[in-house]
């Protein structure tokens, strides 16, 4: 017997998140067999931007609807997002200048204040000030805040929009947006880019649309909805776009189709399908430990490479090791500082207003 999805938790759409967590971080295991079997992995990031459109216009739609709301959702956010944000970037540095020590890596003395300061900000590094190479990276001591700022972007467009416009206009924007998307990634090799300088429009054109798409979502459902989905149609659909091998010749016009077409729809069957009982917990925890996994584990494998390449391991145990690594280290730095951290931050700077469902919106 199958757990129904409901308005407190998308426990399929948790589980999803999670597995799109895991296959980020592919980018930066030394395995080449599981980047090619995961040839679209970096489309997880878009995944990502619709489900979060989805979950927070069902979390904070009402809340939205004035001033005061606004400000009381931005706080919200920033809570949500930075304890962890801080932490990978914390560690980005320590690793960093442990390597400068060492002679292991480059790092300009001049530019590696400002690239802190502006981190610790929550805001892109200087265009000519990045700290470690490339220099022209937006976050160069946790490279997936790229996808952070950018969010915060559009979830301050959102919110302040919500004041202003109606869903007609929200619909003609994301026309908008799904046609720079079309354009911007034709200016990049992969629509995977966004991180740097150089593609910041192929990343703030992702994030729009996709971000919007899921708020789109979330009115459609309100609106119509087509039954009970079979789980295995929404995740062999998410596997799919993960792991479709596109010649190169295509690649840019499948991630596009997917982006526009292939996500959304699969955010939006997987809304609605059922997740098996046994299958429950797993997916919750998948759900739980997704965002850290995803910001915590680049500055993680900085270290954790170096150490394992003079230990001289094999591939394959070095791709398990970090996989495992990254998991652990979430789920303490989850359960024993995340957590916690937000509570009190919520109780000091917001009240205890919120319901159960506020306190679980993920940022995977």
């Amino acid at each position: 017997m199958g757990a129904g999805q409901s308005k407190e938790r998308l426990v399929l759409l948790d589980g999803m998140r999670g597995i799109a967590a895991f296959a980020v971080i592919v980018d930066h295991v030394p395995s080449e067999p599981l980047r090619q079997l995961l040839s679209g992995r970096y489309l997880a990031v878009d995944f990502f931007f619709v489900l979060s459109g989805l979950v927070l216009a069902m979390a904070y739609s009402d809340m939205v609807k004035d001033r005061a709301g606004v400000a009381r959702f931005f706080k919200l956010r920033i809570i949500r997002l930075y304890p962890l944000y801080l932490l990978g970037l914390m560690i980005g540095m320590a690793v960093t200048l442990a390597f400068a020590l060492r002679g292991w890596g480059e790092v300009e003395p001049g530019s590696f204040v400002p690239s802190a300061i502006s981190g610790v900000l929550f805001l892109p590094s200087p265009s000519t000030l990045g700290a470690v190479p490339p220099n022209d990276a937006l976050f160069p001591f946790d490279g997936p805040a790229w996808s952070l700022f950018f969010e915060l972007v559009a979830n301050a467009a959102w919110a302040i929009g919500a004041l202003l416009v109606g869903a007609r206009l929200r619909l003609g924007f994301l026309a908008i947006c799904a046609v720079w998307v079309g354009v911007s990634v034709f200016h990049a090799d992969l629509l995977g880019a966004g991180w740097l300088w150089s593609d910041f429009d192929v990343g703030l054109s992702r994030v729009l649309f996709s971000f919007f798409c899921g708020v789109a979502i979330h009115d459609l459902l309100a609106w119509r909805r087509i039954g009970k989905v079979p789980v295995l149609l929404p995740l062999a659909l998410f596997l799919f776009i993960l792991a479709f091998p596109a010649p190169d010749a295509y690649r840019r016009g499948f991630d596009v189709f997917a982006t526009l077409v292939l996500i959304p729809v699969t955010v939006y069957l997987a809304a609605q399908a059922s997740i098996w009982r046994v299958a429950d917990g797993a997916c919750r925890w998948l759900g739980q430990v997704s965002y850290g996994v995803y910001i915590l584990h680049v500055p993680l494998f900085m270290g954790a490479g170096v150490v394992l390449a003079k230990l001289g391991t094999g591939q394959t145990f070095n791709v398990v090791f970090m996989a495992v690594f990254a998991a652990l280290v979430t789920h303490a730095a989850t359960v024993f500082y995340e957590v916690p951290l937000q509570r009190w931050l919520k109780k000091t700077f917001v009240g205890s207003r919120d319901s159960a469902l506020r306190q679980h919106v993920q940022r995977p």
